[in-house]
């Protein structure tokens, strides 16, 4: 399958384009988990693209951790769900920032509101404050894929009119042109039955887990400016994380 090379000149490299084809393939398991991609020398025919094309986007796949470079045997695919990493406080266009051609959200609404009592006491809130509720569907591909719900206090930002109806409006890009920085993270990640909103809202029946990730984000100051509720379809994600040794002292 041959490129069209016009891309690179609209910002779409020739190895992205391989990149993109490969995840698909992957994602669509015609190269499953735990088999080995085609060797280089097969892709670059395939795409009828280069040597050096093809390595730098197997090695973005590498960094991506979707699939493993094994000297002497191949390129391993580590998995056929969506990978998030959870090595940064970032918002959902970041962590998906290498499905990035794919991933597009949806408005569902975007309101005032007087928080419960557990969005008071997670953003140190008083009963009379009111917070915005930025509720959106992701999609990958077209499907389905997450249900985000996001509080915010009010007095934290101005939301432009119409802001999140474009489908790729960040609230961390709002965040940060009102002065409001997000410096740090707790998360607790659990797998849950989805209500029959969630079951809705991602077009699954009641009988699949959904992947449930509530959030507290800080700024600098250690204060609390978002609260967040995330459900994923399990069939379609799986987080890694990073860990590494910690110095003696």
């Amino acid at each position: 399958m041959m490129f069209d090379k016009a891309d690179s000149r609209i910002g779409i490299p020739l190895y992205r384009q391989v990149y993109s084809m490969l995840l698909q393939k992957i994602l669509d398991c015609e190269y499953k988990s735990g088999c080995l991609l085609p060797s280089e020398k097969i892709l670059e025919e395939q795409f009828a693209v280069s040597r050096i094309t093809v390595r730098r986007a197997i090695d973005d796949l590498q960094k991506d951790q979707i699939v493993l470079k094994q000297p002497g045997i191949g390129t391993l695919v580590l998995d056929n769900k969506i990978p998030l990493q959870l090595s940064a406080v970032s918002g959902f266009r970041d962590e998906n920032k290498h499905l990035s051609e794919w991933m597009t959200s949806g408005l569902i609404s975007c309101e005032l509101v007087t928080p419960d009592l557990k969005v008071q006491t997670y953003l140190q809130l008083s009963a009379q404050d009111k917070v915005y509720c930025l509720q959106r569907i992701r999609y990958f591909r077209g499907e389905n894929v997450g249900f985000h719900r996001a509080y915010f206090p009010k007095n934290l930002v101005t939301v432009p009119e119409n802001y999140f109806k474009d489908k790729n409006a960040s609230l961390y890009d709002l965040f940060r042109s009102n002065g409001v920085i997000p410096h740090e993270a707790d998360e607790r990640i659990s797998a849950i039955l989805p209500t029959e909103t969630i079951q809705g809202y991602l077009n699954i029946d009641s009988c699949m887990p959904v992947l449930f990730k509530e959030r507290k984000t800080f700024s600098y100051k250690h204060i609390p400016i978002e609260f967040v509720e995330i459900y994923y379809r399990s069939d379609k994600y799986q987080y890694e994380v990073k860990i590494l040794e910690q110095d003696s002292i």
